[in-house]
């Protein structure tokens, strides 16, 4: 088991998926909901950047740190990420104007108070994969058939057994009782 997930893992798994659902764990009063967000970028020193819609215009009033979870997914692929970590609201210009990264757009929409450009700090990330359908379906379609080889050719122990299970209607119809 890894207990460890390196940054460029992060980064591969997190470009994949894009999409994520950001809870806020603030107990504050103003603070921002709930949303379905799409990671900008993630930075060599750990943050995730993504933006988010203003709500109401109380950009101002919103707690500017705050705890935050962040659950990556995407329809179609059999992994997801949970991130948890600290989010930070970016007020400053000269920092949202130094970043190379970003589109002209998102700074222009930022400086009109459109939206707000947050970046959460990962302290902790989980991996989960599962497995293919097919692959369930492969050993489920095993068992099956090692339980009926195991019935026709009378083996010591067949795993299922039809002939412990004994139905008596005892007259009435949808009435049945087992022995």
């Amino acid at each position: 088991m890894v207990t460890y997930l390196p940054l460029f893992f992060l980064q591969e798994k997190i470009s994949e998926l894009q999409t994520a659902l950001f809870y806020n764990f603030s107990s504050s009063v103003f603070k921002p909901p709930t949303s379905l967000i799409r990671a900008l970028t993630v930075d060599d020193c750990g943050q995730i950047w993504f933006c988010m819609p203003v709500h109401g215009g109380l950009v101002n009033e919103l707690d500017k740190d705050f705890p935050c979870l962040l659950q990556f997914f995407r329809k179609g692929l059999n992994f997801h990420v949970r991130i948890t970590g600290h989010a930070h609201i970016v007020n400053d210009p000269e920092e949202v104007n130094g970043i190379a990264w970003a589109a002209n757009d998102m700074k222009s929409a930022w400086i009109m108070g459109k939206i707000m450009l947050v970046k959460a700090k990962i302290q902790h990330a989980d991996y989960f994969e599962q497995k293919s359908k097919a692959a369930a379906q492969k050993k489920e379609w095993a068992s099956v058939m090692k339980n009926l080889y195991a019935l026709i050719f009378q083996a010591d122990e067949p795993k299922l057994s039809l002939n412990r299970i004994r139905a008596k209607s005892n007259g009435y119809p949808g009435r049945i009782q087992y022995q």
